[in-house]
């Protein structure tokens, strides 16, 4: 993503080790490619005034998509290689990669 945007757009990779909402200062969008959204993620982007928030995940049952929401962040799905059809895909290709060492799968 970065190597595909870099050029055309200001972009900066997340550092868990870092204070989180300074990160975030200045920043209109948040690809968060986890796709968790978690409480923290979300307190982080709000203080910060992020207004996108993009989560690559697989379905959003496990996403706090009523807290972005009421924050007033706009959140869009974009499921990529992390969809359930791709998942399937790549299963089916490499199968041996899908089952565990001891074989149990």
């Amino acid at each position: 993503m970065i190597k595909a945007c870099g050029r055309k757009h200001d972009l900066a990779v997340f550092d868990r080790e870092r204070p989180w909402a300074p990160q975030f200062k200045g920043m209109e969008v948040v690809v968060d490619m986890g796709g968790e959204a978690k409480e923290e993620l979300i307190d982080a982007i709000a203080v910060a005034g992020v207004k996108y928030l993009q989560a690559q995940t697989t379905g959003l049952d496990h996403v706090r998509v009523d807290e972005i929401k009421d924050r007033g962040i706009m959140l869009a799905h974009c499921p990529g290689m992390l969809s359930g059809v791709a998942l399937a895909r790549s299963v089916v290709r490499q199968p041996e990669q899908a089952v565990a060492k001891d074989g149990t799968g």
